[in-house]
């Protein structure tokens, strides 16, 4: 899975190079962190390459002038094509039910990633990168969130899914089932 805290840590590096700016998860869905860069420093035909380089794109938020900063669409197709989501066994601790229910449901709904709801594959990414940000109810407020999809036949964050999976895998590791 892609190390979310070193990609921050490179773009951030690149960006503080241009001015002195934060970079911070975003609490939203639109992105995964946003940057106060264009607030500090006039950002039109600026040239970021390097964000680039990273697999990184940004784009200016008119209204609140915060750079979103996410992943490329490139970079969420290489990252879909990597996690292996095979298998999966079934949570021996109880606290992981709605983790397990939620990967159940997003790996029997497949869909190409550019019909994606990429605002959700976007959280789920963060739950698992940035569990302190997350509590308990966050798989049950994203199942929630995917029957109502489902419910309005619309495809469902299947890149998630993988995700979830993968880290699921990994001995059972979905820490913000586990901040108890």
């Amino acid at each position: 899975m892609v190390d979310l805290f070193s990609l921050q840590r490179q773009a951030h590096g690149l960006l503080k190079e241009i001015a002195p700016c934060f970079l911070r998860v975003c609490a939203g869905d639109e992105a995964i962190w946003v940057c106060d860069l264009p607030r500090k420093t006039d950002v039109s035909g600026l040239e970021l390459q390097g964000l680039e380089e990273l697999g990184l794109c940004a784009t200016v938020d008119e209204t609140t002038r915060l750079f979103m900063v996410d992943l490329s669409l490139a970079s969420y197709r290489s990252l879909s094509e990597t996690v292996d989501a095979a298998s999966y066994a079934f949570p021996e601790d109880y606290r992981l039910f709605p983790a397990y229910s939620l990967c159940r449901l997003l790996l029997n709904h497949p869909a190409q990633l550019e019909h994606q709801p990429m605002n959700l594959n976007r959280r789920i990414l963060k739950m698992l990168s940035y569990p302190k940000l997350y509590d308990d109810a966050a798989p049950v407020d994203l199942l929630s969130e995917c029957s109502a999809l489902l419910r309005r036949h619309m495809p469902l964050p299947y890149l998630g899914g993988r995700l979830l999976a993968a880290a699921l895998l990994k001995k059972g590791d979905f820490p913000c089932c586990l901040n108890t």
